[in-house]
């Protein structure tokens, strides 16, 4: 078993601003084959997107102003909360 997270980590960090769509930040997921998001407002980082943050929050039964292509800052969690809102 491994015992230390710099075994497991993944270098580098992939990020978008929190104006991009829900469906922008899934397409990086994919194509860099990760789990999370850092989102940036340009001043600095504004918070993390998830893909699990996508999988429960933007549902194509959600309203249209909350569709899958909102916003991201729409998605991720609160300043300071980790979890879901």
């Amino acid at each position: 078993m491994t015992e230390y997270v710099r075994e497991v980590v993944t270098s580098g960090v992939a990020a978008c601003r929190q104006d991009s769509s829900v469906v922008e930040a899934a397409q990086l997921m994919r194509t860099q084959n990760i789990g999370d998001v850092v989102v940036a407002d340009g001043r600095g980082v504004v918070g993390l997107i998830t893909d699990r943050d996508i999988t429960v929050r933007a549902r194509p039964t959600t309203p249209p102003r909350r569709s899958p292509t909102s916003a991201v800052r729409n998605r991720m969690p609160g300043p300071g909360r980790a979890g879901p809102r």
